[in-house]
This record gives structure tokens, C-alpha cells and sequence, in this order.
């Protein structure tokens, strides 16, 4: 199961990425939470939606998996990722540890990210 969250994980940034929200709409469970390093909480739509309209228009993505673990039905990845993106039309670059859960099963889906900045 751990490899096939990670291959969801790696489809859901390249997604961020692509901007490609269809995607992004399958993979995030109705509920689910993206929190921000400025203690910004985006749900579902809102997180899909910024990605739609480039208010969050990502350029990279370097993810480095630190640890996955299943607890129950639920699998936790955490790691750092170095982003480059556009913030309504500004650059940024983050270096971040991150949180993410997804739930396991027969249709696994995202349900929460949460990230600390990390000093570059």
C-alpha cells in the first residue's frame, strides 16, 4: 500500500504542477485540508480552485520522502519539498517540512497537507 500512496502523492504534485485540477479534484477527498506555511487552511475547492486560476501557480517541485507510515486505514507521509511558484503573480521559493495524510483502501484519496518553513 505504501508504494501505491506514494505514486498517488508523486500524481497529486505533478498535478499541482500541470495544473491540472481534474486531477487534483480526484486525488483530494471531499473534507480535505491543505494547510499552509502561513497558517493559511484551504479546503477542497479553494485549494483546486487557486491552482485553476494560478492565484498558486507552481514551477517546481523537489519532494524528498523522509518516512511513510499506515496507521489503520490512514497512510502518513512526511519529508521536505523545495517549491518555486507564482503567489497571485509573485515569485516565491519555500523550502519545507511537510505532513501529508491519505486514506488507504480500496479508493485511496488525499485528506490533509500541512507544512513548517525550514531555513534554506
Amino acid at each position: 500500500m505504501k508504494d501505491q500512496i506514494l505514486e498517488l502523492e508523486q500524481k497529486r504534485l505533478d498535478a499541482m504542477l500541470d495544473g491540472d485540477v481534474e486531477t487534483l479534484d480526484a486525488l483530494m477527498a471531499e473534507g480535505s485540508l491543505y494547510i499552509h506555511t502561513s497558517g493559511g487552511v484551504d479546503t477542497k475547492e479553494i485549494f483546486v480552485e487557486k491552482v485553476r486560476t494560478s492565484e498558486l501557480d507552481y514551477k517546481s517541485i523537489v519532494n524528498s520522502v523522509e518516512q511513510v507510515s499506515e496507521v489503520g486505514d490512514v497512510c502518513l507521509i512526511t519529508g521536505v519539498l523545495d517549491i518555486a511558484l507564482l503567489r497571485a503573480g509573485v515569485p516565491a521559493e519555500i523550502h519545507i517540512r511537510y505532513l501529508t495524510t491519505w486514506k488507504t483502501g480500496n479508493s485511496p484519496q488525499f485528506l490533509s497537507f500541512q507544512a513548517t518553513p525550514l531555513p534554506q
